[in-house]
């Protein structure tokens, strides 16, 4: 079984150094006990979604050719936040001719009708004040809001664009996870307070703290929902950056991967 990772905005250390792991512990708790091939692309963290998308189809493609994917088995792709429309954009415009090889893409907190967080950074750079509010020097927020290439794509009027641009394939199943929260305490880390906040007092909208629910969904019924805050989605709690990936988590991809198969 082949399962390729496609991160997020910001994604593999370069600008959070902390979390070197993005999908935390998930490729080697795969290859463990699926087991399965897992390979993980590695895209500039703040380029466009068409820098991303070429950039882990290439890297896709060579794996094949490398072997370190298995060419007689179908390729899932398994996308958190800004992936999912990496990989989307991959599929609609069959980078490297990659679609005959695709048979599922699973999108975890994808903003597919944009962020209303990233349309604020964008729209009046209002998100320094916002969030900081004294709290001093953030590097990943100063990042966020110095490199604008990634959130003109993740903003809510950059997505009926997009979204008419990059039809699905009919190849492929497309299914696609939303974070809903926190189930017990603060409904996200420190970290995601203010955005939260920000989307419930302006869409008055479940979210994960970034992504709005119908944004997550593209209005449909969700394969899966999850008690998760944006990070919590890929395992990593915010609120405590040492931590190791919880047995929860590990489990959570190791049975979302056996529905695919």
């Amino acid at each position: 079984m082949n399962i390729v990772l496609m991160h997020g905005v910001l994604g593999f250390g370069a600008v959070i150094p902390p979390i070197p792991d993005y999908f935390h512990g998930v490729a080697d708790h795969l290859q463990q006990t699926i087991p399965a091939r897992v390979f993980l692309t590695a895209v500039a963290p703040a380029g466009t979604v068409i820098v991303r998308a070429q950039e882990a189809a290439r890297q896709i493609a060579d794996a094949l050719s490398a072997g370190l994917l298995d060419r007689s088995e179908p390729l899932h792709l398994i996308a958190h936040s800004m992936g999912g429309l990496d990989a989307r954009h991959l599929l609609s415009n069959n980078l490297h001719g990659l679609v005959p090889h695709v048979a599922t893409l699973v999108c975890i907190g994808t903003p597919h009708l944009g962020s209303p967080v990233a349309t604020l950074v964008e729209h009046a750079n209002l998100l320094r004040p916002f969030l900081l509010g004294g709290a001093g020097h953030v590097p990943v927020l100063e990042s966020l809001l110095q490199r604008t290439d990634a959130v003109a794509d993740l903003a809510e009027g950059a997505a009926e664009a997009f979204n008419a641009k990059c039809r699905d394939v009919s190849t492929v199943r497309y299914l696609n996870i939303a974070g809903t929260g926190r189930r017990t305490g603060r409904q996200t880390s420190m970290f995601f307070q203010p955005s939260f906040l920000f989307v419930a007092s302006t869409k008055r909208v479940q979210s994960d703290g970034v992504v709005p629910f119908h944004s997550a969904t593209r209005h449909e019924a969700p394969f899966e929902t999850w008690d998760a805050d944006h990070g919590d989605l890929i395992g990593h709690d915010l609120d405590d950056l040492a931590a190791a990936p919880s047995t929860a988590h590990l489990a959570r991809y190791a049975a979302l991967v056996r529905r695919l198969s």
